[in-house]
């Protein structure tokens, strides 16, 4: 998952594996991505020209908070609810894991059904 700052022109890349490969590639893919995206809004005038000038990249983890196979998807709805409350990272630990899947799904329980 990459959180994208365009204020400061930061990307805050996350990985719950931390796994130790370059994400060079990824990162230029990223910013090819951003570009595309504000290009067509600053065609259709949706926002204001935007100089794209220098990015930086930064990692939001430094150690695997992950150890199995499965979980990916449900760190980065952690990381996703962080992020939209405001944090930089998700304070959960792998434990915690059990607990947040059965948060989410009481909340999408929750959602009521619309009879057409």
């Amino acid at each position: 998952m990459c959180t994208i700052d365009l204020a400061s022109q930061c990307l805050f890349l996350f990985n719950s594996l931390t796994e130790e490969r370059p994400w060079k590639q990824e990162i230029q893919d990223i910013l090819k991505l951003v570009c595309h995206l504000f290009m067509i809004a600053m065609v259709k005038m949706v926002v204001p020209v935007q100089d794209f000038g220098e990015w930086m990249a930064f990692p939001v983890l430094l150690h695997a908070i992950q150890t199995n196979g499965y979980d990916s998807g449900l760190w980065v709805l952690a990381q996703i609810v962080a992020v939209l409350r405001g944090c930089e990272i998700t304070g959960l630990r792998e434990e915690d894991m059990i607990m947040f899947r059965k948060f989410l799904y009481i909340q999408v329980l929750h959602i009521p059904t619309i009879v057409a």
